[in-house]
């Protein structure tokens, strides 16, 4: 009897050890995938905290409706929250030393998403600015206002396909030129119709003309960035290069209109 009992004893002993072992095996074996699921959960609640967020931002701002965001709620809260005093005493130091703005209305504010299929910016709301009040990064000419929200002012940028702007080139010869910019999409402007008599080069300087009533004049566009066409034709075509970045800038000028 006593054997039986030990015997069953060793039995239930070993069969408890087995247990254990296999648990810790399972465990052991178990253990990337359940922390693969805790990093993939982790992930999950951010995501959908972005979405809320960004879904919530959108019912706030009209215009930012049915738009698909650059930035996810990260980028966007350091853009809203995070001031770069470095570049905006950068801005405020250019704007004090430039003539152009002196006894001009203006402030500097913070681009917060760019639409460039539709050639538009949305700026963060600041002072009392109008529909028409032009927007600028330094001297440079980016479009107007063309709407505003409780929070935002919508941006609408020269470039925008199948605009017109009527702009001088500043040529080497021939003096200011007055010719009109035409753009087919964000990233292509040109002007058409140079006639091949008139000398403009590669690096002349585009600015807006006094001809374009609701926009100050001597704005900066850009440059000339290549010329199409030979001498022996009517007309040449020149491309027209932007001298900024508007997607490695976080903030831009306001400035009201005389």
């Amino acid at each position: 009897m006593k054997k039986i009992i030990f015997v069953l004893l060793v039995i239930v002993y070993s069969s408890m050890v087995s247990e254990v072992r296999l648990r810790n095996n399972l465990v052991e074996l178990l253990l990337p995938y359940v922390e693969f699921n805790k990093e993939l959960n982790s992930i999950a609640k951010n995501f959908f905290q972005d979405i809320s967020q960004i879904s919530k931002l959108r019912e706030e701002n009209y215009f930012l409706k049915n738009k698909d965001f650059l930035f996810v709620s990260k980028d966007f809260k350091e853009k809203l929250d995070q001031v770069n005093l470095i570049e905006l005493d950068k801005i405020k130091k250019g704007v004090e030393i430039d003539d152009f703005f002196r006894d001009k209305k203006y402030d500097i504010t913070q681009i917060i998403y760019l639409d460039k299929p539709n050639s538009k910016i949305y700026i963060k709301k600041v002072g009392e600015f109008d529909m028409g009040d032009s927007i600028l990064i330094g001297r440079f000419y980016l479009g107007k206002i063309v709407s505003k929200s409780e929070n935002l002012y919508e941006v609408e940028l020269w470039n925008r396909r199948d605009s017109v702007l009527n702009v001088f080139i500043t040529t080497q010869n021939s003096g200011n030129l007055v010719m009109n910019i035409r753009s087919e999409n964000y990233n292509t402007s040109y002007i058409d119709n140079i006639l091949s008599t008139e000398d403009v080069r590669v690096g002349d300087i585009i600015t807006t003309a006094s001809t374009n009533q609701d926009i100050p004049k001597d704005l900066f566009i850009g440059s000339v960035d290549r010329v199409e066409g030979i001498s022996s034709q009517t007309f040449r075509k020149a491309l027209i290069k932007k001298e900024y970045d508007l997607e490695k800038s976080n903030y831009v000028i306001i400035l009201k209109n005389d």
